[in-house]
C-alpha cells in the first residue's frame, strides 16, 4: 500500500520532518514528492499516496503547491489537514477538520492532536484501527520509562551517557532536538507585506548573484515580527533587487500599505490618521466662486423682462 505524503513549504521543513520521524517510528511509509512526469516518457506514473498530509502554517497558508496537493487529496478523500500556528485550513478544504499540532513536542511526550492523526490515519486505511493510537500509548510509556532510568542513575557519566540516549531516541520520534531554529525569509513573512519577494532558489534564474554567507536571508527565529520583521525583510529584498546582471536596479521594494497601528498608552488618545490631499481633492472638488460677469447678465436679462411684462400690460 501507498504511504503517506507530507505538503510543506520549504519554510515549514523542519516540522514535516518531525512528523515524518515520528510516523515512521510508528510504521507509517513516508513518500517522496514526485517529479512532473514528462510527455512521452515511458513507464507507468507511480500510484498516488493513501493519505497527503497538509501542513498549514502562517507559510503555507497561501502556498499554491500546497493548495495543489490538498485539492487533488481531497478529491480522493486522502486529505488530512494538520494546523501549526494556524487556526483553521483554507476554507476550500473546511470540509475536513484540522488537526491542530500547536506545542506537539514529539518523542513520547503525549499529545492530543498527535493521537488524532494516529485515528485519522487508521480511518483512511493506514493502519488496523486502535493500532496507530496504542503504538503511542507504548511510547509514551517507554518514554517515561527511560526518564526514570535517567533521574535514578547516580553516577554522572552513565546518567550523561542515557540522556544522550534518550535524547536520541526522542529525536528520532518526531523531537525537536537542539539544532539552532532557523527560518528562512519567506517563512517571517507576515502576509505579502512587500510588492514582490525573489524566493532564494529562482535568484539565478532571474539573473541575480546568489547571496553570500553575510546576506544569505535568513532570520533568526527569534527576530520576531512587526516592524523589526518587516525591516529585515525589506532589506533582504532590496539587497536582491540592486545586482542586476547589467549593473541596473530591477526594481523597487513598496513599503506595504498595511502599516501596524500606533502605539498608544492607557488613558491617551490615537493620533488622527493622515489624510491623502490628492484623495480629498479627487473626492470632493474645490468650490469656484460666480463670477461678476454672470451676476450683471442675470441682473440685466432680469430686467428686460420685467420692461417686456410692463410693456405689454400697459399695450
Amino acid at each position: 500500500m501507498a504511504g503517506v505524503l507530507i505538503s510543506c513549504t520549504r519554510a515549514d521543513d523542519a516540522v514535516a520532518g518531525r512528523v515524518a520521524r515520528g510516523l515512521a517510528a510508528l510504521g507509517i511509509a513516508i513518500e517522496q514528492a514526485q517529479a512532473a512526469p514528462v510527455a512521452g516518457e515511458a513507464g507507468a506514473a507511480p500510484p498516488p499516496p493513501a493519505a497527503v498530509l497538509a501542513l498549514w502554517t502562517p507559510a503555507s497558508i497561501n502556498s499554491d503547491l500546497v493548495w495543489d496537493d490538498a485539492g487533488a487529496a481531497q478529491k480522493r478523500g486522502a486529505l488530512v489537514n494538520l494546523l501549526w500556528g494556524a487556526e483553521e485550513p483554507p476554507f476550500m478544504f473546511g470540509a475536513v477538520p484540522g488537526i491542530a499540532l500547536d506545542g506537539w513536542q514529539g518523542g513520547g511526550v503525549a499529545h492530543a492532536g498527535w493521537h488524532r492523526l494516529g485515528a485519522a490515519l487508521e480511518a483512511l486505511g493506514l493502519a488496523a484501527p486502535g493500532a496507530l493510537t496504542q503504538a503511542m500509548v507504548q511510547t509514551e510509556a517507554e518514554a517515561r520509562t527511560r526518564e526514570a532510568a535517567v533521574a535514578a542513575e547516580t553516577d554522572s557519566a552513565r546518567r550523561k551517557a542515557l540522556r544522550a540516549e534518550l535524547d536520541d531516541w526522542a529525536v528520532a520520534r518526531g523531537a525537536a532536538g537542539h539544532a539552532p531554529a532557523v527560518v528562512p525569509v519567506a517563512a517571517a513573512e507576515p502576509s505579502r507585506p512587500l510588492s514582490l519577494f525573489i524566493p532564494a532558489e529562482r535568484l539565478a534564474e532571474a539573473g541575480l548573484a546568489l547571496p553570500d554567507a553575510q546576506t544569505q536571508g535568513a532570520v533568526p527565529a527569534g527576530a520576531g515580527g512587526g516592524d523589526a520583521g518587516l525591516g529585515a525583510l525589506t532589506a533582504a529584498v532590496a539587497r536582491a533587487l540592486a545586482t542586476g546582471p547589467d549593473g541596473m536596479p530591477l526594481g523597487r521594494v513598496v513599503p506595504s500599505p498595511l502599516q501596524p497601528p500606533p502605539v498608544v498608552a492607557r488613558g491617551e488618545m490615537a493620533p488622527p490618521l493622515p489624510r491623502d490631499p490628492v484623495a480629498k481633492s479627487a473626492a470632493v472638488p474645490a468650490k469656484r466662486p460666480l463670477p461678476l460677469v454672470m451676476l450683471v447678465l442675470a441682473a440685466v436679462a432680469m430686467a428686460a423682462l420685467a420692461a417686456i411684462v410692463w410693456f405689454l400690460m400697459r399695450a
